[in-house]
């Protein structure tokens, strides 16, 4: 998994991900990792 920028944010070793409008939770087995999502200021993310 990449931000818009293609920097890693975490290794893909989760069975399924769920989106919503607060973060990504990933989750494998009984595990659960969230990423939260931030606010940004200039909604252009082409470089």
């Amino acid at each position: 998994m990449t931000n818009h920028k293609n920097e890693p944010l975490t290794e893909v070793k989760y069975d399924k991900f769920i989106h919503d409008k607060k973060g990504i939770r990933l989750t494998k087995g009984k595990e659960t990792e969230f990423i939260y999502f931030t606010e940004q200021n200039d909604k252009n993310f082409a470089d």
